[in-house]
């Protein structure tokens, strides 16, 4: 015998034994999923499906449109003008980008002293999906899909036009682009670009107030309060791996390096530094040579 139950989508099955089989059980916990997701999008079971069975710990929210989520949020409730609703996604980013679980609850104890109903919401869209100290898993630093999102930007007009018309005018603005990049980086002052620097500096201020104890074979331990993280100058890692992550020493190895009298742009990773952007762009870039080309108009005929 075998009945379909279309309201659940169960299948039951007698077996030889006389024991029903089914996936209640399952199915059950799918739509439990789907209806907690449901409260913010309409996500297809199928997705649900997916998530499920590579389990939900491994799903990490885009940050951008969490982000988006909250300005909407923000836009309903009394920010305190324009000045208020920046102020509140400052906290947000501080929240999110937060690499340790203490700087996590320094910034969400300094949102809900702002608003105590922003901080509600913070807690209440699952920060254990988003915010870098919470998710379980290696995200490498990428909080959001912007990349595909800013490529499928670069091309917004040229998507619409023929293959041939399409490579074309992407190959122009890339060429386009290269030339601007490698200009800037000619116009350097230092090693590294104004931006780069400018972060540096920033880590080197946010860094200088913590105490550094220094140890055996390039080891050093920082101390900020209660908070106690290893430095390890000769592998460049630290406690919260901004390092490894950005390539750029955060102001826990910044601290450091400055206690040992050394330059912190000289441990900068070299992708950023000149010699290795003047390597990018040496090599020659040729456009495509159409003048014994047929050519193709946009309704595609030749």
């Amino acid at each position: 015998m075998v009945a379909t139950n279309p309201r659940s989508i169960v299948e039951l099955g007698h077996s030889s034994d006389g024991h029903l089989s089914n996936s209640l059980l399952l199915i059950r916990s799918l739509l439990e999923i789907r209806k907690s997701l449901l409260s913010r999008i309409d996500i297809p079971l199928s997705f649900v499906v997916f998530l499920k069975c590579l389990g939900l710990e491994n799903h990490a929210y885009c940050y951008r449109h969490l982000k988006e989520n909250f300005s909407s949020f923000l836009s309903k409730h009394n920010t305190r003008g324009n000045k208020g609703k920046e102020n509140a996604l400052q906290f947000l980013d501080s929240i999110a980008y937060a690499r340790l679980e203490h700087d996590y609850n320094v910034s969400m104890f300094e949102l809900r002293k702002y608003n105590d109903t922003f901080a509600k919401w913070v807690e209440e869209n699952e920060p254990e999906h988003w915010a870098m100290s919470k998710f379980p898993k290696q995200r490498w630093d990428k909080m959001t899909t912007n990349l595909a999102e800013s490529f499928n930007a670069w091309l917004r007009n040229e998507r619409y036009h023929s293959i041939c018309t399409f490579l074309m005018e992407h190959m122009a603005k890339l060429g386009s682009m290269l030339v601007k990049h490698k200009e800037e980086s000619n116009n350097w002052k230092g090693c590294i670009g104004p931006k780069f620097e400018e972060k540096v500096q920033q880590k080197i201020a946010k860094g200088e107030v913590y105490p550094v104890t220094p140890f055996m074979n390039g080891i050093f331990g920082v101390s900020i309060g209660t908070i106690f993280l290893n430095v390890d100058i000769m592998k460049r890692t630290c406690t919260c791996r901004g390092w490894k992550m950005l390539g750029i020493p955060c102001e826990h190895v910044a601290v450091v390096i400055l206690s040992i009298g050394q330059n912190v742009v000289d441990f900068v990773q070299d992708w950023y530094k000149f010699p290795m952007q003047e390597l990018i762009y040496s090599g020659s870039f040729f456009g495509i040579e159409t003048h014994d080309m047929p050519m193709v108009a946009n309704d595609g005929l030749v």
